[in-house]
């Protein structure tokens, strides 16, 4: 996810993953056209088969339009085949939170996605998860100052405290490690300090 417009009259952020699945297309294409110069093999197929799956599997787009004018939000998703939207008000959201799922053991990058908070519940604004936590606290601010103009701002909340509530404690440790610079004993006592004052 990205901005792409931020004007004294809106906020647009877009997220596509629509060129893998058109990689994933041209791939079944050039699989399928070789079946037929080929000796007709229908076991050929399976490969294009595969492909036109993982296309399918990544035919997602979120558009989130901020009208700053109207103080208002729609945010427009496409997952797969079905498309909804979902019109806001400034007011219904309570928080924008940085939502993170695991952190990646490799590169020691967090997985999250944005995500707003209602009254009536959480909006994701992507389906999927990203790497880089650092550009997504980012744009929360982006969006923070938009949304909660001339009212009270919510804080942002820690990451290590959302994984940790979340039950992710291995993921907990590894973020506390990466941010904190902290040894593993250190970063799993904090953990285990942090779930015992959650009451988990």
């Amino acid at each position: 996810m990205r901005i792409v417009e931020n004007t004294a009259s809106r906020l647009v952020l877009r997220d596509r993953t629509l060129w893998i699945s058109g990689l994933c297309f041209a791939c079944a294409a050039v699989i399928a056209a070789m079946f037929l110069g080929a000796d007709h093999d229908p076991r050929r197929l399976i490969p294009a088969g595969l492909f036109l799956a993982f296309g399918a599997l990544f035919l997602r787009a979120t558009d989130a339009v901020f009208d700053k004018v109207r103080q208002s939000c729609a945010v427009r998703r496409r997952d797969i085949w079905r498309v909804t939207q979902r019109d806001l008000t400034f007011a219904d959201i309570t928080d924008i939170q940085v939502e993170p799922m695991h952190v990646d053991d490799d590169s020691g990058g967090v997985h999250c996605r944005l995500t707003l908070l209602t009254a009536q519940g959480a909006v994701p604004l992507t389906a999927s998860y990203q790497s880089g936590l650092d550009r997504l606290n980012a744009m929360r601010e982006t969006l923070a100052d938009v949304v909660f103009s001339g009212r009270a701002r919510p804080t942002a909340p820690d990451p290590v405290q959302f994984l940790v509530k979340a039950g992710h404690g291995i993921a907990a440790v590894a973020l506390l490690r990466r941010r904190d610079g902290l040894d593993l004993a250190t970063a799993h006592t904090r953990v285990r300090e942090m779930r015992q004052a959650a009451g988990l």
